[in-house]
């Protein structure tokens, strides 16, 4: 009996406390929060926030998309000069059908990964009020019931289907505990991993993707003249080709490692804490 009103109380201690972590949160936990004031105080003690990196993240996508539809709207201005421009050749304009319709394809899936991102952004904000004031306070009413509800216990620890009150009150801190860092840290192994790992390959696509930007630009604003005076812009395809050519490949490549940072790794750190967490409940029991 004892021992059950210690735990409890302990685990009462444990409640209350998520409650005024959730109103007052303070160090990595204040990191966690979508807060500039914040991020300045405490960015120097807990390096870069998550929340800073996502955001960076985020401007670092739509400067890519917004490169990628400078190359997609150049090629539809070389596709829409053959009603405007004479001695223009139709098949040849044609065959950048196929580029067109990728490039569109291609840029509808950047504004998927934005919205992963806002998505990450949103549920780590929220992430903290839900964990403090909903999961922790729900994981310490079910493991004083459990509690409560063994009363041989104590007595007959061994006994079939009872389960001593300290093993209940460590795994419900142990299970609170991850429910805290479960979100922060599988988002936060996907920053450590595009911050020290990846960085370099996605820099160099993205300032690849500039300078077809700036080619496609040049070439755009080229055929603008070229309508005026009425010049021939068939020797305009094979660069828009090249251009378009470049520019799949090199936001193939960035959404394949955008995938495998924010979606991919996430995912496994996540399912592997649940797995390492059922396997440490299973040995404290």
């Amino acid at each position: 009996m004892v021992k059950r009103i210690i735990f409890t109380v302990l685990l009462i201690i444990v409640g209350i406390s998520s409650f005024y972590i959730g109103l007052k949160p303070f160090g990595p936990i204040l990191a966690w929060q979508d807060n500039s004031r914040t991020e300045t105080q405490t960015e120097s003690k807990t390096g870069k926030s998550i929340q800073k990196s996502l955001t960076e993240k985020s401007e670092q996508i739509l400067t890519v998309w917004a490169a990628l539809r400078s190359v997609y709207g150049a090629v539809n201005v070389l596709q829409s000069a053959e009603a405007r421009v004479v001695f223009v050749a139709v098949e040849p304009l044609e065959s950048l059908s196929p580029f067109d319709k990728t490039l569109n394809r291609i840029s509808n899936l950047f504004l998927f990964a934005y919205g992963v991102l806002v998505f990450e952004k949103i549920l780590l904000s929220i992430f903290i009020s839900i964990a403090f004031f909903i999961l922790i306070p729900i994981c310490v009413i079910v493991s004083i019931s459990a509690i409560w509800k063994n009363k041989n216990a104590v007595s007959q620890p061994n006994s079939k289907g009872t389960f001593p009150a300290h093993r209940i009150a460590i795994a419900a801190v142990l299970i609170s505990l991850v429910i805290v860092f479960s979100l922060p840290v599988s988002l936060g192994v996907s920053t450590l991993l595009e911050e020290k790992i990846l960085s370099d390959n996605v820099n160099n696509l993205v300032f690849s993707m500039g300078e077809s930007e700036k080619a496609a630009l040049k070439m755009e604003n080229e055929l603008r003249g070229l309508r005026r005076i009425g010049v021939t812009i068939t020797e305009y395809i094979l660069t828009a080709k090249n251009i378009s050519n470049a520019a799949i490949k090199d936001t193939i490549n960035y959404l394949m490692f955008f995938m495998l940072s924010n979606i991919l790794i996430p995912a496994l750190a996540f399912f592997g804490l649940y797995k390492i967490t059922k396997y440490s409940v299973k040995m404290i029991f």
